[in-house]
């Protein structure tokens, strides 16, 4: 069975925030609050957010390729390994390498409405907090970390041509 907008919206209403691990590709889920929910290992492609307010949402795994998210509203996105590909409204770069880290982590960074969130294993915050994390974490693996993170934070600002 396909799950409709209006599934998603009564779910939302009584209390269900869990739609982990769900097809929900091609979803118009745009204008809605969907704060607190957890879509991490969904397949949402060309699923759309526009406009929802997001708060707390997590996309860990998730599929967002061609996602829209333009003009959505969000204060924290957990994206840890989520799959980008021509996403809308979102800008996003990611940096992996074999030497990077802790264990050869991805570290990926997204831009909705010009604030920027970066994630990391565990870490999900902004540009100034993974700084301070980097700062103060293991020394001998500070040149990866600032290396991945120079990279995401200059690829974020390109434009496409």
């Amino acid at each position: 069975m396909q799950l409709t907008r209006e599934h998603i919206e009564l779910a939302y209403a009584n209390g269900i925030r869990n739609f982990r691990n769900l097809s929900l590709r091609q979803l118009d889920l745009s204008e809605l609050d969907l704060s607190d929910c957890d879509f991490s290992q969904s397949d949402l492609y060309n699923t759309s957010f526009i406009g929802s307010k997001l708060d707390y949402v997590y996309f860990n795994f998730a599929d967002l390729a061609y996602t829209k998210f333009t003009n959505a509203k969000y204060s924290k996105l957990f994206i840890h390994d989520a799959r980008f590909n021509r996403t809308v409204g979102i800008k996003y770069a990611t940096c992996s390498f074999d030497s990077y880290g802790e264990c050869g982590r991805q570290l990926t960074a997204i831009k909705i409405n010009g604030e920027v969130t970066l994630s990391c294993g565990c870490f999900t915050g902004s540009p100034e907090d993974l700084k301070t994390y980097i700062k103060n974490g293991y020394k001998g693996i500070y040149e990866s970390r600032m290396l991945a993170f120079n990279f995401v934070m200059a690829a974020i600002d390109m434009e496409r041509p």
